[in-house]
């Protein structure tokens, strides 16, 4: 209906200003219905312009924030692959996922006794010790020859290597300079994995869905990756052996 209606104003700028206050006034209707369900809870709007790494320190802050505040937690997300990450830490808050919330009208806000100011909480908590960690027991995947993937991580001194990032640039670090990275690595008795939909030529290439990412990554000696949300994600379940900025 939404799109029924901005697509009658013929004006570009009018139009989007249309279509943000409607799109908030059904998002501040679906609030109020969430406020009555979760009576009491702190509603954190899912962040929006940092995609998975903002969302991965704003679900690992919730612990901290709950501690603080003494009060149940929902994040609200549109996105199934937000709904994802947040199920990874389905024991700390609720997670409350409608693909129509038109979230991006309310990014980042948190409603907390009249203050939203998402930044705020996850800025201070963020830069604790007390942000929660991810456990991982082996998932029951239906990936053929996952089981068998996991038990070389499990014998090997494993290096999982993750060679893209949404600012990658093959500029700046070439196929043929990870090739050498893994090689190089290789010779010194490691087992290097990439995780890419590309064949990286005599080494073991996986991609998978991001449980089983995050699992096999929890199972690795070392990480080399992008500075990435992914990579973000991956440091809250193991240790990083190297991270590279893309945009520097």
């Amino acid at each position: 209906l939404i799109n029924i209606l901005c697509g009658l104003i013929f004006f570009k700028q009018l139009r989007k200003k249309v279509r943000i206050k409607l799109n908030f006034l059904v998002f501040s209707q679906k609030l109020k219905q969430i406020k009555k369900t979760y009576p009491g809870a702190i509603i954190v709007v899912s962040p929006k312009s940092g995609g998975i790494g903002e969302l991965t320190r704003t679900v690992c802050s919730i612990k901290a924030l709950k501690e603080k505040y003494h009060k149940n937690v929902v994040v609200l997300v549109d996105k199934s692959i937000e709904y994802q990450i947040c199920h990874l830490f389905s024991d700390t808050f609720v997670c409350h996922y409608d693909k129509n919330l038109f979230l991006n009208c309310a990014a980042g806000r948190v409603f907390l006794q009249g203050e939203e100011n998402q930044k705020r909480f996850v800025e201070e908590f963020w830069e604790t010790e007390n942000i929660e960690r991810l456990n991982f027991s082996e998932p029951k995947s239906d990936i053929p020859d996952f089981s068998r993937t996991v038990e070389l991580f499990k014998r090997e001194k494993t290096v999982f290597i993750f060679p893209y990032a949404n600012t990658y640039d093959s500029e700046i670090i070439s196929r043929d300079s990870w090739l050498f990275v893994a090689r190089s690595l290789q010779e010194r008795g490691f087992f290097c994995v990439f995780n890419s939909r590309d064949a990286y030529d005599g080494f073991l290439n996986v991609f998978m869905p991001i449980y089983e990412t995050l699992y096999l990554a929890s199972l690795s000696w070392g990480i080399i990756a992008f500075r990435s949300g992914l990579a973000e994600l991956i440091s809250v379940a193991t240790r990083l052996l190297y991270t590279s900025d893309a945009a520097d």
